[in-house]
């Protein structure tokens, strides 16, 4: 047997019969683990995202089990837009990282952005928080486009000339696009403009798709949906 243990997110949580649970959790030392949880309903106020905790748990049978595990910090309480904000990270590691491939990098900055999704203030500081953690996912899987050159000619980037985004390939010069400035301001990460926090949740969209393989991503959709009715309401 192996045991270890881990600080740890809950992802997901899917039931097993009555009493046991098949939890999604993203942890500092095995990245995503898929670990099955025992009397599950007994740990159900901890077996809920966005509550900081500490994992024991023992291989047996090439399975994953957690027989210890306790909150390591007060929840992080996140409700409206920053609540879908926090589902939608979490859905993105689910997709993005297969088990067992650590991230201890990432995890980090998973930790940092809840805590300050909790206390974003306006949508401006919610776009940077989101589109900074993008990126830095996007990095971890190997899907971040270079921001400096052209892909095709390895020319840098020009403040006048216009992008787009290749599958496989990287930013290509092209006649319509992202500005080149707008990119040489993410590079340096100056978000403050709303036009090029607009440049750059197009380009995150664009290169989110192709690292998951064109799967939607539910969360993006129903809070989507939320808002055209609220707004169609008001």
């Amino acid at each position: 047997m192996d045991r270890n243990h881990s600080d740890a997110w809950v992802l997901h949580l899917e039931w097993r019969g009555e009493t046991s649970a098949e939890v999604h959790f993203f942890t500092r030392e095995w990245g995503v683990l898929v670990a099955r949880v025992r009397n599950a309903r007994k740990h159900r106020a901890l077996l809920q995202p966005f509550i900081p905790l500490w994992l024991h748990t023992t291989v047996s049978r090439e399975r994953r089990f957690v027989n210890a595990l306790e909150a390591c910090a007060p929840p992080i309480q996140l409700s409206g837009e920053a609540l879908f904000s926090g589902l939608y990270l979490n859905e993105l590691i689910s997709l993005c990282f297969r088990a067992n491939e650590a991230q201890e990098g990432l995890f980090s900055h998973f930790a940092r952005a809840l805590e300050e999704l909790a206390n974003v203030e306006n949508r401006a500081g919610l776009e940077v928080l989101l589109r900074e953690f993008e990126w830095t996912l996007l990095l971890a899987c190997g899907y971040a486009p270079s921001l400096d050159r052209e892909a095709e000619s390895g020319l840098p980037v020009r403040a006048d000339g216009f992008y787009g985004l290749r599958p496989g390939v990287g930013l290509v010069a092209c006649d319509t696009g992202i500005s080149g400035a707008h990119i040489q301001a993410m590079r340096e990460g100056n978000l403050s403009d709303i036009h090029v926090r607009r440049s750059a949740k197009r380009l995150m969209q664009e290169a989110l798709k192709h690292a998951l393989g064109g799967r939607p991503i539910r969360t993006r959709e129903l809070f989507a949906g939320l808002r055209n009715n609220r707004n169609h309401h008001d």
